[in-house]
């Protein structure tokens, strides 16, 4: 997918752990807030904006690409 997203997974003890790849700083800035907004319902609401955000970007990409790749 176009964007990556963090790759989650539960340790031998149950404890959830994510990781993120080298590199993707963006992605574990994400992943932070995305943490700390379980507890911060003003953080929670700035991240819903950002991905629906994201989403409308997105959106109006892929709309762009079809109507210049249709013959």
């Amino acid at each position: 997918s176009a964007v990556s997203r963090p790759r989650r997974c539960v340790s031998e003890t149950g404890v959830p752990v994510a990781t993120v790849g080298v590199g993707n700083a963006k992605n574990a800035g994400l992943l932070a807030v995305r943490i700390l907004a379980a507890s911060t319902p003003e953080l929670c609401e700035a991240m819903v904006k950002y991905q629906s955000d994201l989403h409308d970007v997105a959106a109006g990409k892929g709309e762009k690409v079809r109507r210049h790749s249709r013959p």
